[in-house]
């Protein structure tokens, strides 16, 4: 997207819908849908609460084969943290059920495909439960390098295996990036810890400029990234799950998507894409990439669930739809996963 003239109509209406103070849009369609038979995949934002500028590559390249809708947070709802007495968002729950109510009502039936990147994937685990509850379908969740990490998974902070995991994190991103982008990335980031440290604001935990944005949107912010921060989900999903997940860590951290979703979902697909780090994971060209593998998942997902001698227990029931455990599904998919990438990628 080099300049306003690359931007098709669609876009420049999904790139304004929340310009207003009084917008009251939640999803927002990143491309055209070309058939009532396209399956639709929403994306829920992250931190900055908007989802055009974040998904906007990404349905652009599965615009043939996808209908990409973006999950944003609207100026109304912003707005409503500053009100007097207002917690609001107190918690992913109470955020998520308003999405979900958005989601029913664009799409009345059929299966549901969720995904988010960042901390768009914790909403949107939150939203596919609520969604399960409600006897809705989850053909598919996607998470793009994001993961609740209030669960207590992974490597331990403290330890020898954790800074020896940072130091190796660490000199393959010395090695790997140019040097003036890492110096670059550092002094702006000590740049806003420093702010941080003064100001006690969350910056120093994800690195965002806060101060960058209107009051009400800084306030929303703060609230939204605590509620993720301390959600906990109450039980294992027990769905179809596709992580991908970035080669490359942060510098000060390690986020260790893959091995939280291995914990937290029996079925996940954990896809470490090399050489990519977490904004680059969303960006040309790495998303051409991401999106390939999407693409093929969603054909192997999408095949009718059909009676197998080899795998007749029945492993879970969402929405009266019975479905075989996912390992079994993928050998039995495999033989026809040619033909699908080529009608899907063509």
């Amino acid at each position: 997207m080099d300049g306003s003239d690359s931007f098709t109509v669609i876009e420049r209406k999904a790139l304004i819908a929340n310009a207003s103070p009084r917008s009251r849009t939640v999803l927002v369609p990143l491309n055209e849908r070309i058939n009532e038979n396209q399956p639709i995949f929403y994306c829920v934002h992250d931190l900055s609460c908007t989802a055009a500028s974040t998904y906007m590559p990404l349905a652009r390249v599965v615009a043939s084969s996808l209908h990409v809708v973006g999950i944003q947070a609207p100026q109304t709802f912003m707005k409503r943290s500053e009100q007097p007495g207002s917690t609001f968002p107190a918690s992913v729950g109470e955020l998520a059920s308003h999405y979900v109510s958005e989601v029913m009502n664009y799409q009345p039936d059929g299966p549901v495909i969720l995904g988010g990147w960042s901390l768009g994937a914790v909403i949107a685990m939150e939203m596919a439960e609520q969604l399960t509850a409600k006897g809705r379908e989850i053909r598919l969740l996607v998470a793009i390098d994001g993961a609740p990490e209030n669960t207590m998974t992974g490597l331990k902070r403290n330890t020898p295996k954790y800074y020896a995991t940072l130091i190796s994190n660490f000199v393959r991103c010395v090695m790997n990036r140019d040097m003036r982008a890492l110096v670059t990335s550092l002094y702006y980031k000590i740049k806003i810890l420093n702010k941080a440290v003064h100001r006690q604001h969350p910056a120093a935990k994800v690195f965002v400029d806060f101060e960058r944005h209107m009051p009400h949107t800084q306030t929303f912010m703060k609230r939204l990234y605590d509620s993720v921060d301390a959600y906990r989900p109450e039980s294992k999903y027990p769905g179809p799950v596709i992580v991908f997940e970035a080669e490359e860590q942060p510098l000060f951290h390690l986020r260790q998507v893959g091995k939280i979703w291995q914990v937290l979902a029996p079925a996940a697909e954990i896809i470490r894409v090399r050489g990519a780090d977490h904004r680059g994971l969303i960006s040309p060209p790495r998303v051409s990439e991401l999106a390939e593998q999407l693409l093929r998942k969603l054909a192997i997902f999408a095949q009718p669930t059909e009676t197998c001698p080899a795998c007749c227990e029945v492993v879970d029931e969402c929405g009266g739809r019975k479905l075989r455990h996912r390992s079994v599904q993928r050998d039995h998919a495999r033989d026809r996963l040619d033909r699908q990438m080529l009608r899907l990628i063509a």
